[in-house]
């Protein structure tokens, strides 16, 4: 599986003028696209075959047949995702109380769909690996976000991983200056707007610790400066009621990474789970 060929062309940030004609070809008409040749398809964006091969190398699919397979795929996909019109202000003031509840629930499930959608399953057993092998992991987050890190530390530290969060700024500097190869970063800014987020992601790459980057699909200041980059749903802006898609997008995101990482050595990390439990249970029978 891949990540779904829409949401890639959102993080993709250097196509050629040529290029961009293809692409933005098969987001306007996709169903055409998929009945052309390739000779049809460069005629219709004036561009040349080379033009094609060069795009289908960004895309990392190797021609034109797997392309049209993707196109596909993507479009069952983003027709799943066109209910939900204003994923800034979901619900206004004239809405009743069932319209609400309706449009959360569908904003919900858009944006579970469009997070998973953007998912590179080639590189996520990488960066599982590579939390697997940390010594520690260490979260970057503001205040806006902090509280889905808290309950990521909670999961991993109930499994036996050593997880710490840092969303003051003194304390993440401090933190990404000491670190190493042995730490594993995850640094979460929706927009990069992270307190010297460029800074600290060239601090802890430059300590050698791999930097898992958390943020959204729109070019800022940090875009793919990650090691491994995992994606938010990029559909709000300043003008949000309150951070609704993101926040559940992040959970989704982090709740991914528990899961993969708890699968790794998943009989043991239950057993420790359960036993966890009890030990805690018996604790506080014992206060009573």
């Amino acid at each position: 599986m891949t990540m779904n060929l829409y949401a890639k062309f959102n993080t993709i940030h250097d196509f050629s003028f040529n290029e961009q004609a293809v692409v933005d070809f098969i987001i306007e008409d996709p169903n055409q696209f998929l009945g052309m040749t390739t000779e049809e398809i460069c005629e219709h964006c004036y561009v040349s075959k080379s033009t094609i091969h060069r795009l289908c190398k960004k895309l990392d699919v190797e021609g034109v047949k797997e392309l049209k397979v993707l196109v596909t795929m993507s479009m069952i996909d983003r027709v799943a995702h066109q209910s939900v019109h204003n994923f800034n202000q979901p619900f206004v003031q004239s809405d009743s109380n069932f319209d609400v509840i309706a449009n959360l629930r569908s904003l919900y499930e858009q944006t579970v769909i469009l997070t998973s959608s953007s998912i590179e399953m080639d590189k996520l057993d990488k960066m599982i690996l590579a939390i697997n092998k940390a010594a520690s992991i260490d979260i970057y987050v503001n205040s806006t976000y902090e509280p889905m890190a808290h309950l990521f530390r909670n999961q991993m530290m109930d499994i036996g991983k050593m997880v710490h969060v840092f969303s003051d700024g003194h304390e993440q500097f401090a933190s990404a200056h000491s670190s190493n190869d042995t730490h594993v970063a995850i640094v979460i800014t929706y927009d990069g707007s992270l307190d010297f987020s460029y800074d600290l992601i060239t601090m802890l790459k430059r300590n050698r610790t791999d930097v898992i980057l958390i943020s959204s699909m729109q070019s800022h200041g940090v875009s793919h400066m990650g090691t491994y980059n995992l994606y938010l749903t990029s559909k709000e802006d300043e003008k949000m009621l309150s951070p609704f898609s993101s926040k559940l997008s992040l959970m989704y995101v982090l709740d991914m990474i528990y899961g993969q990482y708890f699968k790794l050595n998943y009989d043991q990390n239950y057993q420790f789970v359960l036993k966890k439990r009890q030990k805690y249970q018996n604790f506080f029978a014992k206060k009573t």
